[in-house]
């Protein structure tokens, strides 16, 4: 394959995941306390040189918000530009990612670009770029510090610059201290002492100033999200989240369940999220230690001996989380943002079999697309079922923030979205496990407690109309949204 071509099919792959990934935008970030939301308000706070610490969001990504927002405004006026960042981030990530690919890997044309397309392509990589999110960013840093590690030949100016791109890739995800270990690996087994040098430096500064960091963020009482929403004249809702009084509220609400429906409700519903969330802890470690014994590998012996050396279940493995990942409806999680690296290492595996590759990458690429046809169907497409589904379904949740923002003094509702307020719910009605929804629990300053169900309550709402401490506020038409104020005890 001709340069000329390889740049072209790169660069039309890289057209279409921009334009699909800005086609699968919502137009506004999460109503909840989510990362981007975190991440706007970290740089609204940096902007207003306000004292803004919580020891959970490093401040890296935000930094690169503050620009948009001192020549835009703030939210919602810098949104937009915001997210067309993260998107050209990623396509840049995958870039570098494309040219690690081929010049230190070694593998050919079409691997590359078969993997460069798979993962373009996939759904969560085109719903997180275009989130307002750190990962993008974060995979732009994990490429072009291996870029600069492997450089041949090695030069002082190439050494000390990787120095400040590991600090910096540290600051923006802490998970980039993963580089480290198999940097100094490679390093003494390459006799590299200033790469080794500057790698031992950068982490023990990195890791001291986020020592500091956290210690600072201990002190007094965090509140890491405030009135984001209140100023786009949108909802009339206003978010604040402090430690201490979520710890204390938690704590009685479990001595609450274990003296009353514990026996009865709560134990098998905590049974079967402990299993599963313990599961995919023990998963997502397994993968982690596989993912970094292989990049030290990578690293230390070369592309062409690495990974065929790994067992085959390992390969295995790796290959179980691409799939996870490319139809993983939850683009929050970071794994997301090694799709493209864990792609790298099972064209590697495969190599020897390029058959078997081929398929591999082709169903992953046509599944993928499929994916995306359903979802942009199901956003925008108002003549299609789907879409006409989910326009009702955004309106209808539109409608009963209206009705919150009417019916509330400013600044009288605090409103979050959290998993134990669906257990509680489920335990205080005590019917068992109710059917899936997402609650939004909203507080009232006046002393009413307000549930907002959604996406679909159909099955809840009979429930809660015979609690007599339930009193229906506010239904939509089709009976899919509704709130509840329900007398505090």
């Amino acid at each position: 394959m001709q340069k000329r071509t390889e740049i072209a099919l790169v660069v039309v792959v890289l057209a279409v995941h921009c334009i699909v990934a800005w086609t699968l935008c919502y137009p506004r970030l999460p109503v909840a306390d989510s990362d981007p939301s975190r991440y706007y308000v970290l740089a609204e706070e940096l902007v207003s040189e306000s004292t803004y610490r919580v020891k959970t969001v490093p401040p890296g990504f935000s930094l690169t918000l503050v620009p948009w927002i001192q020549l835009l405004g703030p939210y919602p006026a810098s949104v937009q530009a915001v997210r067309i960042q993260c998107i050209l981030l990623t396509a840049l990530g995958l870039v570098l990612g494309h040219v690690y690919a081929r010049k230190v890997l070694g593998l050919e044309p079409p691997a590359a670009l078969g993997c460069l397309a798979a993962v373009a392509l996939a759904p969560p990589v085109l719903e997180l770029a275009g989130m307002v999110m750190s990962e993008p960013l974060f995979l732009v840093l994990f490429y072009a510090t291996l870029l600069v590690a492997r450089r041949e030949p090695e030069s002082w100016r190439s050494s000390l610059l990787l120095g400040p791109m590991l600090f910096v890739g540290f600051w923006v995800r802490t998970i980039h201290v993963c580089l480290f270990p198999g940097l100094v690996v490679w390093a003494v087994v390459r006799k590299r002492w200033t790469v080794l040098t500057v790698t031992v430096l950068s982490g023990c500064v990195a890791l001291g100033s986020w020592a500091v960091w956290v210690s600072r963020a201990d002190e007094g009482q965090q509140t890491y999200v405030k009135e984001l929403f209140s100023r786009s004249g949108e909802y009339n809702v206003s978010y604040e989240v402090s430690i201490r009084p979520v710890i204390g509220h938690l704590g009685t609400q479990i001595e609450s369940l274990v003296a009353h429906d514990l026996p009865e409700v709560v134990l098998p519903i905590l049974a079967s999220q402990s299993v599963q969330e313990l599961a995919g802890s023990a998963f997502r470690s397994a993968v982690w230690l596989v993912l970094g014994v292989c990049l030290s590998l990578v690293l230390v012996r070369g592309a062409s001996r690495a990974v065929p050396a790994v067992p085959e279940l390992v390969v295995a493995l790796v290959v179980y989380q691409c799939i996870v990942c490319c139809w993983w409806y939850e683009p929050k999680r970071f794994e997301v943002a090694v799709l493209h690296p864990l792609w790298l290492l099972v064209v590697l595996g495969l190599r020897a079999r390029p058959r078997a590759l081929a398929v591999l990458l082709v169903l992953s690429t046509l599944g993928s697309l499929a994916s995306v046809t359903h979802r942009i169907l199901k956003i925008h497409g108002t003549g299609h079922p789907l879409g006409r589904e989910a326009a009702s379904r955004e309106g209808e949740i539109a409608d009963a923030y209206e009705w919150l923002r009417r019916s509330s003094k400013p600044g009288d509702v605090v409103l979050t979205r959290t998993r134990p307020w669906q257990l509680t719910l489920a335990t205080k009605l005590k019917t068992g496990q109710l059917p899936v929804f997402t609650l939004e629990f909203v507080r009232s300053r006046r002393g009413r407690w307000l549930f907002l169900l959604e996406p679909d309550c159909s099955a809840a709402v009979p429930v809660l109309d015979r609690e007599p401490a339930y009193r229906r506020a506010w239904v939509s038409g089709t009976g899919r949204v509704a709130i509840y104020s329900v007398t505090p005890p």
